[in-house]
């Protein structure tokens, strides 16, 4: 209530609150005597309260108006009628003569306080810089659609605005069951119109989750008509309160009645499953297309950099679907004739070099398509460059662009474009030169030293250079790196393809000691003695791994011992194996 005596709000101290009742109509004379005896009571004590503010006369003035106001019900009618919660405005400022139905209609929209926060970045990977270069997903550019709420003064008979007024503070903080048995006691007179201006009043108090029931239940009514403005402004509302699922519910809405949603829904839809933890992008991407290919939208610009900021940083960011996710946005982004940050292009450069069929051609005209923009390359372009080399075996490129690094003076070339370059050499057989790389690396680079000792390993076993690899394997142990588990069973599976028994055993053995028991270096070392013949060695090996938990079998090492139990004539031990492989389930391989 706005107080003429000292200009303050004092709504609270005149609310008149009474049970909920289906008829607010049928209320007794002495029922509503007693209702104006206490907002009289009510108003004098505000009055009161802040009379020391204003001349001695002031006081009784507005207690004056207020029972003039009151007097003036109770001659209007015999039987005056007071409505729950009903609230009287009383003014004194100039231009003031709008009603109070005016007033309620007309109040302006409170604007949000804050915005949901968008873009993400991941700190473990330390190459493109996100949050700095793209600017934060802005909502204030759309024209958010008006919503078509009744106008009360037109409506025939004076109680609707206090009871539509009661009944919005009705609603406000229910729960489910509540709101809808209040909702279903006004079913004899609440009608679309008015159902609308509550939903419409509730989100600018933004009790959003009330106004979304609200709006579900009037879809739920015989004399419900979609209303696409409302149903536009309900789901804006729930999105800016980061109610992504309700959003998505009213979206769904919206397509099932065969419109398009409007702009802002999309906008904010993809923006609210973005920021959420969601690991998977199925859904804002498709969003996203839709809201380019079905509505013909042009997305903000900062849509595109967070759609393809997720795409690149999220889990499952190497595979090839996310590539074609961001080609989609980066040719959007073309087509729309927006400016493309330099991100953008080492993002999609980073995402080809981890594709395990590197686009070489692709990844040159993206490299030219900057150079056009004048865009000058970085690191960590270049080290995208390199490991699309390392796969290819491209070693002419992978020269130039390490030439390229070398010439940055403000540092030297990092390890991961170190262990590139060696990868280059390694997987075209030239293995020298390879190791020569290797051993060039920095000491203090434990880590990625680590991986390049077991790439290289890996590389030699495969090519069955056994010098080469005990070599590097010799180095690599007495640097004290690790972990040494994948090299130790690299190196088993180089002699057990070579028919070299006696260095897998002695491999076997010395990973005991070195590493932590292990179900693969069990499983070979048992291949190893069953092909040599010596099979009790391999059931002693078979009955460890079987009681060991830790280790365990495996259908491989099953076929492995059986096929060993057969060839030797053990077939009751054979007939056991078969038991267990029964009970595992097991599929037996056909001897």
């Amino acid at each position: 209530m706005y107080c003429i005596i000292c200009g303050e709000n004092i709504i609270s101290h005149t609310a008149i609150h009474t049970p909920l009742i289906k008829n607010p109509n049928a209320i007794s004379p002495n029922s509503a005597m007693r209702a104006a005896s206490k907002f009289l009571q009510n108003v004098s004590f505000s009055v009161l309260r802040h009379s020391r503010h204003h001349s001695a006369g002031g006081g009784f003035r507005g207690l004056s108006c207020a029972a003039s106001l009151l007097s003036r019900s109770s001659a209007a009618s015999p039987s005056p009628l007071f409505h729950p919660r009903c609230q009287v405005y009383f003014s004194t400022c100039p231009g003031s003569a709008s009603t109070f139905v005016e007033q309620l209609v007309c109040e302006s929209e409170e604007p949000f306080d804050h915005e949901e926060e968008l873009c993400r970045s991941d700190p473990s990977w330390g190459k493109f810089h996100f949050d700095s270069s793209f600017e934060s997903t802005e909502l204030e550019g759309f024209d958010w659609p008006a919503v078509d709420a009744k106008k009360l003064e037109d409506s025939p008979g004076q109680w609707h605005p206090s009871r539509l007024n009661w009944l919005c503070k009705e609603l406000h903080g229910k729960k489910h069951d509540s709101l809808i048995r209040i909702l279903d006691a006004q079913r004899g007179w609440l009608t679309q119109e008015y159902a609308t201006y509550v939903v419409h009043r509730l989100l600018q108090i933004r009790a959003v989750h009330t106004a979304f029931m609200v709006y579900k239940w009037m879809m739920m009514q015989s004399w419900y008509q979609f209303d696409f403005n409302l149903a536009t402004r309900v789901a804006d509302c729930l999105g800016k309160e980061c109610q992504f699922r309700k959003c998505r519910e009213v979206y769904d809405d919206i397509l099932t009645q065969g419109r398009v949603p409007d702009e802002s829904t999309f906008h904010i839809l993809t923006a609210l499953y973005l920021s959420s933890s969601c690991e998977y992008l199925e859904e804002p991407f498709d969003i996203y297309r839709c809201m380019i290919q079905l509505g013909g939208y042009k997305p903000h610009l900062s849509l595109h950099n967070s759609l393809f900021e997720a795409l690149v940083e999220t889990k499952g960011h190497f595979c090839a679907e996310n590539l074609e996710r961001a080609e989609f946005v980066y040719k959007n982004m073309q087509a729309f004739g927006l400016q493309i940050h330099k991100d953008i292009f080492g993002g999609l450069i980073w995402l080809h070099s981890y594709q395990d069929s590197i686009d070489k051609d692709r990844i040159a005209s993206l490299r030219e398509e900057m150079c056009s923009r004048g865009i000058e390359e970085g690191t960590d372009v270049l080290e995208s460059v390199l490991r699309a080399c390392s796969k290819n075996g491209d070693v002419d490129e992978a020269e130039k662009t390490w030439t390229k690094l070398l010439s940055f003076s403000n540092s030297s070339p990092s390890p991961q474009a170190c262990l590139y370059r060696m990868l280059t050499y390694a997987n075209i057989g030239e293995h020298m030169k390879a190791l020569e790389i290797l051993r060039g690396m920095q000491e203090d680079i434990c880590s990625i030293r680590t991986i390049a000792y077991r790439k290289i390993i890996e590389i030699l076993s495969k090519a069955q250079k056994q010098e080469l690899a005990e070599s590097v394997m010799k180095d690599f142990i007495n640097r004290g790196l690790g972990p040494l588990m994948p090299s130790f069973i690299h190196m088993m599976a180089m002699y057990l393809v070579s028919g070299s028994h006696e260095k897998l055993e002695s491999t076997f053995f010395q990973s005991l000691k070195q590493c932590r028991t292990n179900q693969t270096v069990f499983s070979l070392y048992l291949q190893s003695l069953v092909e040599k013949g010596d099979i009790k060695k391999a059931g002693k090996i078979f009955d460890e791994m079987a009681e060991n938990p830790l280790i365990g079998v495996n259908a491989r090492c099953c076929n492995n011992i059986l096929r060993g139990y057969l060839s030797h004539g053990e077939h009751k031990k054979a007939e056991k194996v078969i038991e267990m492989m029964r009970l595992k389930k097991f599929n037996t391989d056909s001897f």
